[in-house]
């Protein structure tokens, strides 16, 4: 067994045809034998899938990323 602990949940829309909306997750599993951030999504039925297991350096990867990709659009604004 293991506790998800979430820091970050924000609304945005699933890819596809109907663009749903639905509630992102980050956050960590933090069990004995190693440390994940996890990625999950909820939808309106309260279905949340896990979407993605990173280790810390992975994350941050992907942190940096998410922040470059923001401040690209906020500079052509």
């Amino acid at each position: 067994m293991y506790d998800e602990t979430y820091l970050c949940e924000v609304e945005g829309r699933r890819k596809g045809r109907d663009q749903k909306a639905c509630i992102l997750r980050a956050g960590f599993i933090n069990r004995i034998s190693e440390r994940q951030v996890v990625l999950r999504t909820e939808d309106a039925g309260g279905i949340s899938p896990i979407v993605a297991l990173l280790t810390p350096e992975t994350a941050r990867e992907l942190g940096e990323a998410l922040i470059k990709a923001a401040d690209r659009f906020a500079q052509s604004s």
